[in-house]
C-alpha cells in the first residue's frame, strides 16, 4: 500500500493502474488507498490532540503543585 502525505500528487500506484488498464483491481486498490489515507489523517489528528491534552494536563499539574506549595508555606508561616 502506498501512502503519500501530499493529497494532490498521485501515488506511483495510480500511474501503474492507468498503464495496465486493469480498472476493477485499480479502483479497489485506489479506494483502499483513499481509506488508508483518511485513517492515517484521523490518527495523526488524534495523536496531535492527545499530545496537546497531555501537555495541558502536565501544565495544570505543575501549576496546582506550585499553588499547593505556596499555600503550605503560608500555612507554616502562620504557625510560627
Amino acid at each position: 500500500m502506498t501512502y503519500s502525505s501530499d493529497p494532490v500528487t498521485p501515488s506511483p500506484h495510480f500511474y501503474s493502474c492507468r498503464i495496465s488498464g486493469s480498472k476493477s483491481v485499480c479502483d479497489f486498490d485506489s479506494t483502499e488507498e483513499t481509506k488508508s489515507e483518511i485513517l492515517n489523517s484521523a490518527l495523526d489528528h488524534a495523536l496531535r490532540t492527545a499530545t496537546i491534552l497531555k501537555e495541558t494536563t502536565d501544565q495544570m499539574i505543575k501549576t496546582i503543585a506550585e499553588d499547593l506549595a505556596k499555600a503550605q508555606r503560608r500555612r507554616n508561616r502562620l504557625k510560627y
